[in-house]
């Protein structure tokens, strides 16, 4: 009868302890779905990051060119040794600035 009594304790505690074991790996398994998910998140906000980062650096490169002609369009023109008002600035502006337009300034021979 001891034995029994014996044997049934045992059950007992290797029941509880199969137990405590299966919610142990229902947490495991619990975090690894946490970790997975956080995984996608974090890959779906690295691909939206590359994304955005190369929407960017294309919108420079263009920002960059037209910064570029507009500098190119605002610069100052030097006008040629033929203009009329080649020697003075005040009068060649209009020159410099529009190079197919007659000046108002020029002098008719």
């Amino acid at each position: 009868m001891f034995k029994l009594f014996t044997l049934k304790r045992d059950y007992e505690v290797l029941m509880k302890d199969r137990q405590a074991k299966a919610d142990q790996v229902l947490s495991l398994e619990a975090k690894v779905k946490e970790m997975d998910r956080l995984c996608n998140e974090y890959a779906v906000r690295a691909s939206d990051a590359e994304r955005d980062a190369l929407e960017a650096k294309q919108a420079r490169i263009t920002q960059e060119y037209y910064n570029a002609q507009l500098r190119e369009q605002l610069e100052p023109k030097e006008c040629d040794e033929k203009c009329v008002n080649f020697y003075n600035y005040r009068k060649c502006a209009n020159c410099m600035r529009y190079a197919k337009i007659r000046d108002k300034y020029e002098v008719e021979k």
